[in-house]
């Protein structure tokens, strides 16, 4: 075996190998754990997949699943479930292929995300068409 590939395999052994440790760092420094486990900085929770819009770039005219609105318990399970980790706070996202502001419960969630995760920051992307004063001031 030539040297080149001797220090390739070698490389990825210590990649390989390691990674899985740096968790151990990762997770020490920003969620206050000792856990090799995987502890996600972020999360994308999809509360509805309706939209009002039908932009050319978006893959939403084309998804096939059912059209509907997350379910409120098992929203609840998702945060309950997030705060037992949220360390020194989360990036919680409110949307992925829908318009957020189709979610009838949408301020009931962040609310209640507010409530259980106090350091994370709860975001969420929308065209803005059905944005009024009422719920820029929530």
């Amino acid at each position: 075996m030539d040297l080149h590939r001797c220090l390739g395999r070698i490389r990825a052994a210590a990649y390989f190998g390691g990674v899985p440790w740096c968790n151990y760092a990762i997770n020490l420094l920003w969620h206050g754990r000792w856990t090799r486990r995987y502890l996600p900085k972020s999360l994308y929770i999809e509360t509805t997949n309706h939209c009002n819009a039908h932009c050319m770039m978006c893959p939403h005219d084309k998804m096939d699943r059912k059209r509907g609105h997350m379910d409120w318990d098992v929203f609840t399970k998702i945060v309950d479930e997030c705060a037992g980790f949220e360390g020194r706070g989360l990036n919680f996202f409110l949307h992925k292929d829908g318009e957020p502001l189709l979610d009838p419960r949408l301020f009931d969630r962040i609310a209640y995300a507010r409530e259980k995760l106090p350091r994370s920051r709860i975001h969420f992307n929308t065209n803005a068409a059905l944005l009024d004063a009422d719920k820029a001031g929530k």
